[in-house]
This record gives structure tokens, sequence and C-alpha cells, in this order.
């Protein structure tokens, strides 16, 4: 299996050599500060915040509800923390709790060590307002629409981070973001469209945990039909697969407080064998 993977990459050179040679792939890795950057109009908060929260997965942080939870299958309630920051905890006390907490969380510190734009999430210990663990996803870009409110009349200009994000998300065997409206967020700033992947409760092979490649490509938002496609394809592929196996594996291993050693494994072993047959569950 692990000769499979390897033989896969190594017929992928070719392709992120001419990815170097255009450009694409430095722009990939640029992208989450440039997003960042766009969002706030210089580095600043969110770009430190996201670092934090990478670096210390599960904290005390006092936050202020200020509207109730979403209609969303989990739920999400808006607070503010800190500086006057703007976030979103999920799930409802009443929604089912720490895999959907994990899921979140496994899902940005994936995305933070890919740089590419997933919005941060900090685990939450319980406390009076949320009596259990709970995912806090930050805000970071400020007027932000979903992406059914005219994301993809900027499809254009967006359309290599997102393939590349569909590469992401089926590897991580997500189904909800399969041209979901709303588990996309774009925003424009002085011309130039940044975007941020949230809501990623439904990943990890999400009821279907049994069999690791049941769930197959991601759709994503429209990138599958674009010329020149399978470069960005591609350049993804090779991307995850150059990740540190212990640094992916310590994304999970040190959420004992909320997964047990069992889920740890089960989850552990849905991310290794998809990254294993990526190329193949892409149709590479």
């Amino acid at each position: 299996m692990r000769l499979n993977h390897f033989s896969r990459i190594a017929t992928l050179n070719s392709a992120l050599h001419q990815a170097h040679v255009n450009g694409s792939v430095a722009r990939s890795w640029q992208f989450w500060g440039r997003f960042l950057d766009v969002a706030t109009g210089g580095p600043g908060a969110p770009s430190d915040r996201a670092a934090q929260w990478f670096g210390n997965p599960v904290q005390t942080i006092e936050v202020k509800p200020t509207g109730p939870y979403s209609a969303t299958a989990d739920g999400a309630c808006p607070v503010e923390f800190g500086n006057k920051e703007v976030a979103f905890v999920k799930p409802r006390p009443e929604a089912v709790r720490n895999l959907v907490v994990a899921r979140e969380k496994i899902a940005a510190d994936l995305g933070h060590l890919l740089s590419w734009p997933v919005a941060p999430v900090v685990v939450r210990t319980p406390d009076a307002s949320f009596p259990h663990h709970s995912a806090m996803s930050l805000a970071t870009l400020p007027s932000a629409r979903h992406w059914g409110a005219g994301g993809h009349g900027h499809l254009n200009s967006v359309a290599e981070t997102l393939e590349r994000m569909r590469v992401f998300w089926t590897w991580i065997g997500d189904v909800d973001h399969n041209g979901h409206p709303q588990n996309l967020l774009y925003a424009v700033h002085n011309g130039t469209c940044a975007i941020v992947a949230i809501d990623h409760s439904y990943s990890l092979c999400h009821g279907n945990s049994a069999d690791p490649l049941a769930v197959g490509a991601c759709q994503g938002y429209g990138t599958m039909v674009l010329p020149g496609r399978e470069d960005w394809t591609r350049a993804g592929l090779i991307a995850i697969a150059g990740l540190d196996w212990p640094a992916v594996e310590n994304v999970v291993r040190r959420l004992q407080a909320i997964v047990t050693v069992d889920e740890q494994d089960r989850i552990l072993r849905i991310l290794r064998e998809r990254r294993d047959h990526l190329a193949t569950l892409l149709g590479l």
C-alpha cells in the first residue's frame, strides 16, 4: 500500500516541477498569509490567533454569546471574546458533541499545516455558558458572504485554491462541501477575492466509518470543469503527500481530552488510507 502511494507521487513530480515553474505552487503556499492580510488590511490578529490556536489546541476562553444558535444540524452560536474578536461556538448542547468538535478541530489543524484557507478552530473547555467541550471557529473575513450569495461570479479568481481545497476535502472524507452554499465564505477587498472554508463536522467519513474509502471524491465548487484543473489537482495531491506523518498524527493524538484512543486510531486510519488512495479517488 505504501509503495503504491509513493509510486503515484513519483509520477506527479513532473507536474510539480511545472507548477513551480509557473508559480502556482508558490502562490499556494503564500495564500493563507495573503488571505489574512486581505481580510484585515495587513498582518495582524487573525494570523496570530490561528497560530496560537494551532499551538495550544485545547483552551479555557471566556466568551460572550451575541446571538442564538443557528438552525444548522449541529448549531453554531456567535460569540465575542478577547478584544471584540468574533467567533462561532458549536455544537448546541443537545447535539452530538465530542466527535463533532474533534472533526472541526482536526480539519482546521490539517488546513493550518498546509497553509490553506480553513477557518482556525480551538477546542474550548466546558464552562457555564457551554457546559461541554466545544469547537470555536474564528471569524477571519470581515463582511464575509456565503458562497451561494454570489461567490460563483468570482470563481475564476480563486479557482486554483478551490481545486486544492477539493483535494483536501476528498482527503479528509468530507461530505458537506459538494457545492454547499453556506460552508464556504468569500469576501472581496480592494478588488481581490478571498475565501475560507467552514463547517467540517461532516468530515472523516462521517456515517461511513467502517470503510475509509466509502466516501468518494468531493465535488467542490465548480472547478472540475475548468481547463487546466488537473495541474492544480496534482499540486494539491503532492502537498498532502508531502505532509510529515508524525505531524498529522499529532494533530489527532493531542485531542485525548475529547477523543478516545480507539477513535484516534480510526481517524488516523481514515487519513492514512485516503491519502494512500487519493489519486485514485480523484480519478488520476
